[in-house]
């Protein structure tokens, strides 16, 4: 039995992508290989929780150490949790297999995903500067239970937007609130996935796994549609444009995407997808397509949603 979490003991080394997730991008042998983006080289084959983690990343780090930490008494639960649906979805048919309650834990896994990771920091900085910070999602309140606005707090707001360790606290409080409820099920309308049957072929994860379009993100509006890859052979796609199946250059375009997106790290059951992946990316660096390429990415994609299977498209084509 797991010893229950005790004040001040603090465990370091925090996954911002969770090992179990990563498992389903696994080959046979539960080993991945990993890109290294930034030295532009493929690593030897390694287990999942090699890589994808940060030190200290869900402590709470202050100039006398480390005040606290949401990693054992929040995360690791979530993880526990949320495990035994990504098994799920790694061994079945989940567009038959999955339960609507389910599905909407896979959204919520995601929304808390998206929030955990260190490059979300950025966008919590511009939301927080364009829809301030006493809001339903921190609205702060004074003495006598009255709301406050952002100018009533300028020292706190000012903190809140300079130190790191506190961001990474208050993002959390997005992916709990009522408005990423709301949004987890508007996105629930649009869920479709795709299964891989080719067993040659194989998505890729990065370390930062979210293909959004969305040219107004909001903290009630962060997703709008995305592509997020769930495992090895299963892609969810939430748009109200989903096509009914996966065309080569669609497939090819969105591993290219998850490497454009990815800051350091991505992985892959399959040395030779990655690989070809890998080939595309910096094609489209060499034709300055790259800054594009997610929004192209979902345009193609619309596309294929008008034709009823890939037969259909293929006789309009050629």
């Amino acid at each position: 039995m797991k010893e229950p979490f005790v004040k001040g003991k603090y465990s370091k080394r925090h996954h911002y992508i969770p090992v179990f997730f990563l498992k389903g991008f696994a080959d046979d042998e539960g080993l991945i290989y990993i890109y290294d983006k930034v030295k532009d080289s493929i690593l030897l084959k390694q287990k999942p929780e090699s890589k994808f983690y940060e030190k200290d990343l869900n402590n709470y780090k202050t100039r006398d150490g480390i005040l606290l930490t949401i990693e054992e008494p929040y995360y690791t639960p979530l993880d526990t949790r949320l495990s035994p649906i990504f098994s799920k979805i790694q061994s079945g048919d989940i567009n038959q297999t999955l339960t609507a309650l389910e599905k909407f834990e896979v959204l919520y896994f995601i929304n808390h995903l998206f929030w955990r990771s260190p490059q979300s920091n950025k966008l919590f900085i511009e939301l927080v500067n364009k829809e301030g910070l006493s809001n339903k999602y921190f609205g702060f309140k004074n003495e006598n239970g009255e709301k406050v606005d952002d100018n009533q707090i300028p020292e706190i707001k000012t903190q809140v937007l300079q130190d790191v360790e506190i961001q990474k606290m208050f993002k959390q409080m997005i992916a709990l609130s009522d408005g990423s409820f709301e949004e987890s099920k508007r996105l629930f309308d649009k869920w479709y996935v795709i299964t891989l049957t080719n067993e040659e072929s194989s998505f890729l994860v990065g370390d930062y796994p979210f293909l959004i379009n969305n040219s107004n993100i909001s903290m009630n509006n962060v997703f709008d549609e995305m592509i997020f890859p769930l495992s090895k052979n299963k892609l969810l796609i939430l748009s109200d444009k989903s096509p009914n199946f996966l065309d080569g250059i669609l497939f090819t375009n969105i591993n290219s995407c998850v490497i454009a997106q990815s800051k350091r790290f991505v992985a892959s059951s399959n040395e030779k997808q990655l690989k070809n992946a890998i080939e595309h990316y910096k094609a489209s660096i060499e034709s300055n397509t790259e800054q594009k390429i997610i929004e192209d990415t979902f345009k193609f994609m619309y596309h294929l949603s008008e034709y009823k299977d890939h037969d259909e498209y293929i006789k309009a084509v050629f």
